[in-house]
């Protein structure tokens, strides 16, 4: 991406004003800065990664560090964050657009969905890559060529749900693309083309059977994935929800989990109860000779500065269903599904089930109960009173 001279033609009576970011608060705060731009005065907005729902004090904090990483920028005379002009997209080939694109949304995107969007996006680089078309311009790929990249998807044995998942991103880069370049008249290629049909049977539940085997092998032979697994069973948080946990957010005295905005699901802070049955487990940790913001499961299979990759641990547990020759069906997100429905097997009530699933309405809790079979419609043979 291309530097941007914040100073480029400025004439000397206006240049203080040009050395200073300012911060606006708001529906959506920002911290913004002016540039000289073909003789007018233009102003910048910087965004960063400040969520809805987040506290006043985090925005604040947030909002300091965003105004002083630009300003130190500023200083040096160049600002390269920002997002890309029209001008340097006209003649770039798709290739290079998806890296821009990719790149430019990591600046307010939560890492969670950058993750998941680049991921996609570079599956979609893949294809073309295959196809000769990765060096083309984006005007020439064509309705045609995303109902060739689903069906490709389909054919390497991707569920219907993932492709659908897939596409909602590549639509979204070809709107966010064309929405930069003026005075052209690009149709995005993913209009008109129907989502594919689903049905929800993916994660499915154990059986306690098939419960004890994953537990025996990974113990075995994967004891970082055995921990990873036990962090589904016993905190209930998803699998990418876990993967980011970082030691700062366990608080063993307290015995509670702080689930930060930018990677709950819901956008939201929220506190969740850690079961007493896994604080042994945590204990023998022992999270506190870490910095606390370590990542629980570093890259080096310790805590560490930086996490493992989006799909390391679903690669991993491939392994596992392979060995003990589980459904596709089966994943490791099933677990937690697993002992929702054994807690509520043994009696646990629906305020309790809502504290570790998250559900805000026994509404949401009942759909999802029913969801995962763990509300079993009860024998009523009893109640017979002929027989037919």
């Amino acid at each position: 991406m291309a530097h941007f001279s914040v100073f480029t033609s400025v004439p000397k009576e206006m240049k203080k004003q040009f050395n200073k970011v300012y911060i606006s608060l708001g529906t959506r705060p920002y911290v913004y800065y002016y540039i000289y731009k073909n003789g007018k005065k233009e102003r910048v907005r910087v965004y960063g990664n400040i969520r809805k729902g987040t506290e006043q004090s985090e925005i604040g904090r947030a909002l300091t560090e965003l105004k002083d990483q630009t300003q130190t920028l500023i200083n040096s005379g160049i600002y390269d964050l920002q997002p890309f002009s029209s001008r340097e997209l006209i003649g770039e080939s798709i290739g290079i657009l998806i890296k821009k694109v990719i790149s430019d949304k990591q600046k307010y995107l939560s890492q969670m969905s950058h993750g998941s969007h680049s991921s996609h996006l570079n599956n979609f680089a893949e294809f073309l890559a295959q196809r000769n078309l990765l060096i083309s311009s984006p005007g020439a790929i064509k309705q045609s060529t995303i109902v060739e990249y689903r069906l490709w998807l389909l054919n390497k044995g991707v569920s219907n749900r993932t492709v659908n998942n897939i596409l909602i991103d590549v639509r979204a880069f070809f709107n966010y693309l064309f929405s930069k370049i003026e005075d052209y008249n690009y149709k995005n290629p993913c209009l008109g083309i129907d989502r594919l049909r689903t049905r929800s049977e993916t994660h499915v539940r154990y059986t306690q059977g098939e419960a004890e085997k994953i537990s025996e092998y990974l113990k075995t032979y994967d004891p970082t994935l055995y921990l990873f697994c036990q962090f589904i069973t016993y905190t209930f948080l998803r699998p990418n929800e876990i993967r980011l946990l970082k030691i700062n957010q366990i608080d063993l005295q307290q015995g509670v989990i702080l689930r930060t905005a930018a990677n709950h699901k819901t956008g939201k802070r929220k506190i969740q109860i850690l079961q007493k049955i896994f604080h042994p487990k945590l204990k023998e940790l022992q999270l506190e000779k870490y910095p606390t913001d370590f990542f629980i499961f570093g890259s080096d299979h310790r805590p560490g500065e930086k996490c493992f990759g989006h799909f390391y641990f679903t690669k991993r547990f491939k392994k596992c269903k392979l060995a003990l020759d589980l459904s596709a069906k089966q994943t490791m997100y099933g677990l937690k599904h697993t002992f929702i429905s054994h807690l509520k097997t043994n009696g646990a009530s629906d305020e309790e089930l809502m504290g570790v699933t998250g559900h805000e309405t026994r509404e949401a809790l009942y759909k999802y109960l029913r969801d995962i079979g763990a509300a079993d419609p009860k024998d009523l043979s009893e109640l017979y009173t002929f027989a037919f």
